[in-house]
């Protein structure tokens, strides 16, 4: 984790926030959600959607993410993620980075997201 600068990121959620979430929406957008305390619910979207998403199912507990230099990772998938907050359960990434994403459930089952298209069981 590296904390940026909001001139840096180009995102800034002014005032006093206590939960944030990431939502995927039906047109296939990603907004983020900021709650403010003793404050109005703010929406902010992104200027620039370079991201893939895809929809970890209703069992999915974790993603197995090979990166294009070879390093690979692990994201898990919960059903709440912090105090009154809960972000969909969508994997984001960028497809200039990322060579392949493989998503587990519960009994072990994998399945293989094509890179740049949609998802394919295998």
């Amino acid at each position: 984790f590296k904390s940026l600068v909001s001139n840096t990121t180009g995102f800034k959620a002014d005032g006093d926030s206590k939960g944030m979430a990431l939502l995927h929406t039906a047109v296939n957008a990603n907004i983020i959600l900021s709650a403010n305390n003793d404050g109005d619910l703010k929406t902010y979207a992104f200027a620039r959607n370079n991201v893939i998403s895809s929809p970890a199912g209703k069992n999915d507990v974790y993603a197995v993410i090979q990166k294009k230099d070879g390093k690979t990772y692990r994201e898990e998938f919960s059903w709440g993620n912090s105090y009154l907050s809960n972000s969909s359960r969508v994997f984001n990434y960028n497809s200039s980075l990322v060579s392949s994403v493989i998503f587990y459930d519960n009994k072990g089952n994998k399945k293989q997201v094509t890179v740049n298209s949609k998802q394919k069981e295998k």
